[in-house]
């Protein structure tokens, strides 16, 4: 049973379908996705945009066509992580905030613990290292080299807004979901190259871009609505060389697990479950086959 299986949807997990389309001129690259969903057993609707007001409320799409996946869902990762982390405890686990950027002990060449920035150490049976877009540097420490991809991007968390909008919508200007407390989440990678990240690893980006950001995704919605921003964050999205997930235990140093992807969202909760399957039984899960940490170097 999924973990949750048993409970009625929250206000930060929804399965409310989700809307893609591109740019006027983008009718073959549209058809060609449709195409590659539906051969995967994804439900993928082919529609005219005008059109789709009889499946989705209060988009304003314009002329041309659009992919509707009414399976798709959105989750808001703080409120996510938050649950997993209070079953955590709740079973016996003990969280560590707060120590500062760690490292993988190894003794006699295999993992048996980890040090934080402090010098306190917590041993265990098994690390893994799930660092984000900082996983490669954790590695590097170990000899191993994990080609990083990681771009620097943004996510913008809009002021509460009346609509009626509850799809989540990837557009050519604007990618948008609902968040909760009536607000959206916003992001794109159009500006990614305005952001400037700091020599302390902090990030910014002039405010221009965050309103032209928050008024393409106002121009989505129907009606008098103008999206405001909140909040925003700046810092780098994790996603492996190659753009495939990075998921199995380093040859070079048994004992630490990777995990190292784009979109926790989908991935998070069975990259988790396989991981920890390796992790107790110590056998590789075939799930993970092609995405082991080792293909980077035996590529020619």
């Amino acid at each position: 049973m999924p973990p949750f299986g048993r409970r009625k949807l929250t206000c930060w997990l929804r399965f409310d379908g989700g809307l893609w389309w591109t740019t006027p001129d983008g009718a073959e690259a549209t058809r060609a996705r449709h195409a590659h969903e539906v051969a995967r057993g994804y439900e993928s609707h082919l529609i005219g945009r005008a059109d789709t007001s009889d499946r989705v409320s209060g988009v304003q799409v314009g002329a041309g066509l659009a992919i509707h996946n009414p399976g798709d869902g959105w989750v808001s990762l703080p409120h996510l992580i938050r649950e997993l982390a209070d079953e955590l405890v709740r079973r016996g686990g003990r969280l560590v905030t707060g120590a500062g950027r760690c490292s993988v002990l190894v003794e006699d060449g295999r993992a048996r613990g980890v040090r934080g920035a402090d010098g306190t150490s917590w041993r265990g049976d098994a690390v893994v290292a799930a660092c984000g877009a900082q996983t490669p540097a954790v590695l590097a420490e170990l000899g191993v080299d994990l080609p990083d991809a990681s771009p620097l991007s943004m996510l913008v968390i809009t002021e509460p807004v009346e609509t009626e909008v509850v799809t989540v919508l990837n557009t050519p200007r604007a990618a948008m979901r609902p968040n909760p407390g009536s607000t959206f989440a916003i992001d794109h990678s159009w500006y990614e190259e305005h952001i400037t990240e700091h020599a302390n690893g902090s990030c910014s980006i002039d405010e221009k871009y965050v309103k032209e950001l928050i008024a393409e995704a106002s121009v989505l919605l129907q009606g008098d609505v103008t999206l405001r921003a909140a909040s925003w964050r700046l810092g780098r999205k994790p996603i492996p060389a190659d753009g495939e997930p990075v998921f199995g235990e380093l040859e070079s140093v048994p004992g630490c697990h990777v995990a190292f992807t784009h979109s926790g969202a989908t991935l998070g909760l069975i990259a988790g479950e396989l991981t920890a399957y390796e992790v107790l039984t110590g056998t590789g899960h075939p799930l993970l086959a092609d995405f082991r940490p080792e293909r980077f170097s035996r590529t020619g």
